[in-house]
């Protein structure tokens, strides 16, 4: 994300507002893919988090961890 989820939305106790983010277990912040590829990470992930007042810190419902494929080059982008 690259703005907040506003307070009315992940506040709402009924309806749980879940956040995919592009990282590992503990890996907090927007650039974290980025970073994953500028110092040759083997491994990433995506975790599946619950919206709270403080970004990328809600509890976990979900991870999983991949190898990074380097076989279409020697520096791998996003896309």
């Amino acid at each position: 994300l690259t703005k907040r989820v506003p307070e009315k939305i992940w506040s709402n106790a009924a309806v749980p507002c879940l956040i995919v983010h592009p990282g590992i277990e503990g890996d907090r912040g927007m650039s974290s893919i980025d970073w994953a590829l500028k110092e040759h990470a083997e491994e990433w992930g995506v975790t599946i988090l619950q919206a709270e007042d403080e970004m990328d810190a809600g509890d976990i419902w979900a991870t999983n961890n991949f190898k990074i494929s380097r076989h279409q080059g020697k520096v791998p982008t996003k896309s």
